[in-house]
């Protein structure tokens, strides 16, 4: 047995979930989490803008019981908040994460539909990373050094000499 480092591989693609509307392409797992997997990630043209985004609810995770793809260009990942629920054997809170593809970036949404009678109060926590990596560098399994984000009041943005990018919320 040796101590040496194994040199970067290729990222298999076989368990990635992928939307695509050209020169836009985003690489997930099947529970819309980006950054589970080397290939993951938000892709503009060649560099890859984003490389971790992760929602929790309260701190949590949800459980994924469906993946939704619509079209190409879009797809819903559902899961169940079985701790904001009332303990009922049928769950009736859920995430619904809606991904879209469009010619200029991604279009995220969650939402938190609920069928309790009484209203219901949770805090959404998005962690998200970028490090600009290439095509190339993610495929030769290098990647890239994250980078600083700006946060802002209604947003973030990051780049650097050839690519920006900026994230808007509600």
């Amino acid at each position: 047995m040796t101590d040496e480092l194994e040199p970067p591989r290729q990222p298999l693609l076989g368990e990635a979930t992928i939307v695509l509307r050209a020169p836009t392409q985003a690489w997930s797992s099947r529970t819309g989490a980006i950054g589970e997997h080397p290939i993951d990630g938000v892709y503009f043209s060649d560099p890859r803008i984003v490389a971790l985004l992760d929602a929790r609810f309260d701190g949590r995770h949800g459980e994924t019981i469906a993946t939704v793809p619509p079209g190409s260009d879009a797809i819903d990942f559902v899961s169940v908040l079985r701790h904001l629920d009332d303990g009922m054997p049928d769950p009736r809170v859920r995430a619904v994460h809606t991904r879209h593809a469009t010619a200029t970036g991604i279009e995220e949404r969650i939402t938190v539909p609920s069928g309790l009678p009484n209203p219901i109060e949770t805090e959404i926590v998005v962690r998200l990373a970028a490090d600009l990596a290439g095509m190339d560098g993610v495929k030769s399994g290098m990647g890239a050094a994250p980078i600083e984000i700006e946060i802002a009041d209604t947003g973030a943005r990051w780049g650097n000499e050839s690519v920006s990018a900026e994230l808007r919320t509600d």
